[in-house]
């Protein structure tokens, strides 16, 4: 279950969601230790061939896998099985019983409203907190931490202890009140905390008012602590999660590739354009021999979490094209 699933879950006011077992997998390596050679030859001595037999190039020095001296795995690579560069694989292949490793590093999530409740009934006027597990999630697949804090009530002096709290993390992420509203409380909140403000909205839709920036700690071991006030619509939450926040993550754990992964896709069907900001719609991106379709998912906005669960990335629409054809290509953010 990913964390758009999760938002759908969270919203419909499920405490407890029913989930397939995780299959266990038995695993056995077969084959004997040593390789038996026919022959024996001295290091450097030339080996006969037969006629038909494929010779695999083997530069002077050089080994099957790797030259003695040569890196097989960098820092700042993630190790896992599916890894560009190393991997499991490698990594096993080379007498390594251990590796050093980053830390996970913490994150704290709060979500910011007096709308949201709990699962197990709503008053009114409450909306069920989605975002808060969503986020979570999100986290915990870029191979950090979540802490997920107590929803912060529209009352300054609450939000702030969230926050003062949320500074023990390496990074903070706060979803909802960072717009224009009488109860948006965030900025004045950070603000008060000494914020550095490094960027205040995006030209995104959804997602336009994201905020970034560090609180100082007044700590020389951490003499700061980064931010992002995420929007308070679900939809928007993962898209600006997937474009600042993950790569924030990224970075901090010291990985060497940080940046949104996005490809190109040929339109299942005509979209319309004309927006003054670039889109990120929820769509759905399918495979097939004679090339990659997206087709966009039928939503009905940012707070379309089910929509959203529908789609495995987002459809990318830029500025200044006033429609798009069937069959155009166009840029899609993976998630």
């Amino acid at each position: 279950m990913g964390a758009a699933e999760i938002a759908v879950a969270a919203s419909c006011g499920c405490s407890k969601v029913s989930v397939f077992a995780r299959p266990k997998v038995a695993i056995v390596a077969t084959g004997d230790e040593l390789v038996e050679l026919g022959a024996r030859h001295t290091p450097g001595a030339k080996a006969p061939s037969c006629s038909g037999e494929t010779m695999r190039p083997d530069p002077e020095g050089s080994g099957y896998l790797a030259a003695r001296g040569d890196t097989t795995s960098s820092s700042g690579e993630p190790i896992r099985p599916e890894a560009k560069g190393s991997g499991y694989p490698i990594v096993a292949s080379t007498d390594v019983e251990a590796l050093p490793s980053s830390a996970s590093h913490l994150s704290s999530t709060m979500k910011l409203s007096s709308e949201d409740g709990a699962p197990g009934g709503l008053r009114e006027f409450e909306i069920y907190n989605s975002n808060s597990y969503a986020v979570a999630a999100l986290v915990r697949g870029e191979g950090g931490v979540a802490a997920r804090l107590a929803i912060a009530r529209d009352s300054f002096a609450e939000l702030k202890e969230r926050v003062e709290r949320g500074m023990q993390s390496d990074l903070l992420v706060l979803s909802g009140g960072v717009s224009m509203g009488k109860y948006d409380l965030v900025e004045q909140v950070l603000a008060e905390l000494g914020a550095e403000f490094l960027f205040t909205g995006a030209k995104i839709q959804p997602g336009k008012p994201v905020v970034f920036g560090r609180l100082p700690t007044f700590d020389p071991q951490r003499p700061w602590v980064y931010f992002f006030g995420l929007p308070g619509n679900p939809v928007s939450t993962q898209v600006c999660f997937a474009l600042f926040v993950a790569p924030m993550l990224r970075a901090l754990a010291g990985r060497k590739e940080v940046a949104p992964v996005f490809v190109e896709a040929r339109l299942g069907e005509e979209v319309k354009g004309g927006a003054k900001v670039t889109r990120f719609l929820p769509a759905e991106l399918v495979g097939a021999w004679d090339g990659v379709t997206v087709r966009v998912v039928v939503w009905q906005g940012s707070g379309d979490v089910a929509a959203n669960a529908r789609g495995n990335c987002y459809c990318v629409l830029p500025v200044g094209v006033e429609s798009f054809a069937e069959g155009d290509v166009v840029r899609v953010l993976l998630r």
